[in-house]
């Protein structure tokens, strides 16, 4: 199932320091619940788009052609390390349809509804993993067009949004999105997740103790 993308976008962040332990840290979160090479494979989609977003003037055309290479890597690692098999299309072949797909609309509004009707947006990840890059194709530069087209593209439609969100996210940054948003989030959760960005650099000496980011270009 999807649920290894789902959280994949968190292995990027374990691996700012070491983008090239990218693959096997994302199998280390995947394989505990999720350790077959379907999965694994949709999981390293995520993270390698995730990853790729991180770096400075990445276009998103970069992003997806990253997460492509990612999920055949993924399910690569997988099988070599002991990974369950598992009857099922390609992920990263899927993750091409969809592209092609999304590339075709020009509102989101119509690329949900073939999206949802040929590749699908299911629990099982050679559905909901290529719905996400179908959705970014059709409008992944603009961020919140892009998040209310997995909102609304139906079935699992937290686990696309959640996968849409983390890779706008890291594309666009915290500017592209309202300014209301965070705050809601923060109480309707009882988050602080400036709080939690500030410590997930700090665990990796990307932050000083006054919170001065260090910018993306010493980050290799």
């Amino acid at each position: 199932t999807n649920g290894a993308a789902m959280k994949a976008w968190s292995a990027s962040m374990l691996s700012l320091r070491t983008p090239d332990n990218l693959i096997a840290t994302t199998y280390e979160i995947a394989h505990f619940t999720h350790n077959n090479v379907i999965s694994v494979s949709g999981a390293c989609a995520i993270s390698t788009a995730v990853n790729a977003a991180l770096s400075d003037g990445i276009k998103l055309k970069d992003v997806m052609e990253a997460a492509i290479k990612g999920a055949d890597q993924g399910y690569s690692y997988a099988e070599q390390h002991g990974a369950m098999m598992m009857a099922g299309p390609s992920v990263a072949r899927r993750i091409e349809l969809a592209v092609q797909i999304g590339q075709k609309h020009a509102s989101w509004e119509s690329a949900v509804s073939e999206l949802a009707d040929i590749i699908g947006t299911g629990l099982h990840a050679s559905e909901a993993v290529p719905a996400v890059f179908g959705i970014l194709a059709c409008c992944g530069n603009d961020p919140e067009e892009a998040i209310l087209a997995a909102v609304n593209i139906g079935n699992d439609t937290d686990t696309v949004a959640t996968m849409v969100g983390s890779i706008v996210g890291a594309l666009h940054g915290i500017e592209s999105l309202p300014s209301n948003y965070l705050p809601v989030l923060n109480k309707a959760n009882k988050f602080k997740l400036e709080d939690l960005a500030t410590r997930v650099l700090q665990l990796h000496n990307l932050v000083d103790v006054k919170n001065n980011f260090i910018p993306k270009t010493m980050l290799q």
